[in-house]
């Protein structure tokens, strides 16, 4: 498993590392065309300084978002060509096929984050150019990236468990597309696009149907007074429920996720495993 996610990881970070580079280069170049025009004033009046900055900046608009999408299609890639030729030699190691999904799966989520994290990091290099002339880059600057409490590091860890389960959720839900329409060989593309449009639009009119049931009960908890609006101080027992009704409601979208992930990917193995036609 190890050597196959470090096979898959590599594979992957030849194509986009150029690409981050490339982002994060003009992204500090942006940032330093900028300091020189808070620098020099006059600068910002040239038609050449001008051409200079629109060129890079759609320079590095066209390299931070083939950076974001080279990583999702590269991790679709990955296992599209897993259900191919190279399906043949794939499946031919001593390996179980959920080791094939779960390295891809990885290195697809672990990819596509560091794509953001890189686009996170070029808007805050860009963020620093709007400094004035003179001004200095104090501790103050980066207090945003502080944690204040205790608090703050378990939401964030929270946003960050919510980000990975979704993005499973997402390439897991291609990979039984293409699982699915991998069931024909020679139209292996068009029946996975297929299949993708299908599944999506049965699963909007069931979060339809779920939606509307949902707004119904809460209308009628309301109307039959389980649920009461408090309002003022609130005292100590109602403080312990509200907790643990936050809690509660801060379970429901790991929930939600996890048991999408546990479907679709014991989906996705029983056809990689029991319906697997190579094409």
């Amino acid at each position: 498993m190890k050597k196959l996610f470090k096979f898959e990881f590599f594979s992957v970070c030849r194509i986009l590392v150029p690409v981050w580079c490339g982002a994060l280069l003009l992204s500090l170049l942006l940032g330093g065309l900028g300091i020189l025009s808070a620098l020099f004033p006059a600068l910002g009046d040239s038609l050449p300084y001008l051409i200079v900055c629109g060129f890079t900046g759609i320079l590095f608009a066209f390299a931070a978002l083939a950076g974001l999408i080279a990583s999702v299609v590269l991790g679709m890639m990955r296992f599209y060509k897993l259900l191919g030729d190279q399906g043949y030699l794939m499946f031919s190691l001593p390996m179980p096929a959920w080791k094939h999904i779960g390295a891809r799966l990885l290195c697809a989520c672990l990819t596509t984050t560091l794509a953001v994290a890189v686009f996170v990091v070029c808007g805050a290099v860009l963020s620093f150019s709007s400094i004035q002339a003179g001004a200095l880059v104090t501790a103050e600057n980066f207090q945003f990236l502080a944690f204040d409490d205790l608090a703050d590091l378990l939401w964030s860890g929270y946003a960050l468990l919510i980000w990975l389960l979704c993005l499973a959720t997402i390439y897991l839900f291609l990979y039984l597309c293409m699982a699915i329409g991998a069931q024909w060989p020679q139209h292996r593309l068009a029946a996975s696009i297929l299949t993708y449009f299908l599944l999506t639009f049965v699963l909007q009119v069931l979060m339809m149907i779920a939606v509307i049931f949902v707004a119904v009960g809460a209308y009628s908890a309301v109307q039959s007074g389980d649920v009461a609006l408090i309002s003022g101080a609130l005292t100590s027992e109602q403080t312990t429920a509200a907790h643990g009704l936050l809690g509660g409601l801060l379970t429901v979208p790991i929930l939600l996720f996890g048991a999408a992930d546990a479907i679709l990917w014991v989906t996705t193995h029983y056809f990689i495993t029991r319906k697997l036609n190579l094409a």
